[in-house]
């Protein structure tokens, strides 16, 4: 992964730039939501 976003040649505008990077930050929230409630649910069925 980190290989990959190496590669990436950041857009010559700015605000395109940040457009990408606010995607990828709600992207790894919703991916931290979903593991939290993948927890949450395995805990449930263990108990």
């Amino acid at each position: 992964m980190a290989e990959i976003e190496a590669n990436i040649i950041p857009p010559q505008r700015f605000e395109q730039w940040e457009y990408f990077e606010n995607i990828r930050l709600n992207l790894l929230e919703i991916q931290q939501d979903y593991l939290l409630s993948q927890s949450r649910t395995n805990q449930n069925m263990s108990s």
